[in-house]
């Protein structure tokens, strides 16, 4: 036995859609939600690159190319307009999955949210700098030396 759910908590337009197409709805979403980190770890492989090929010049002082400090800070800032528009797409995909509960629909959004930004933010940045760009110590690299 179960305590009842508060009815203010209880999305009622959800109470006619199946467990089946729930089911469905959400292996869906998550499929989605892969594949727009997988897009957006591709963008970021992609400018990564561009950024390697602005090599660091051969001074006396060893200052960086301007162009891949540049370079840098696009992509910085393109991984935060980034983590907005993710953000988005997640709540209209919980939207999309339809939760029986406010509450199972903030906790689905909540833990999706948290996840993908982790994975943008820092599992993104971090595989395409060690396994793909493999710049490790130089300008725009993990460690800046």
């Amino acid at each position: 036995m179960e305590q009842a759910v508060d009815p203010t908590d209880v999305y009622w337009e959800n109470q006619g859609v199946s467990t089946k197409s729930k089911i469905i709805r959400r292996v869906a979403s998550t499929i989605i939600t892969c594949l727009v980190l997988l897009g957006i770890f591709v963008l970021i492989l992609f400018l990564s690159k561009e950024k390697e090929s602005f090599k660091v010049k051969k001074h006396s002082h060893k200052k960086a190319n301007p162009m891949a400090k540049i370079m840098s800070i696009a992509i910085s800032v393109l991984i935060a307009v980034l983590n907005v528009v993710l953000s988005i797409i997640i709540v209209k995909l919980a939207d999309f999955e339809c939760y029986s509960t406010r509450t199972r629909y903030n906790i689905s959004v909540a833990t999706k949210m948290a996840v993908a930004t982790f994975a943008n933010t820092a599992l993104i940045v971090f595989l395409t700098t060690y396994m793909f760009v493999k710049n490790y110590y130089g300008a725009g690299g993990l460690v800046y030396t």
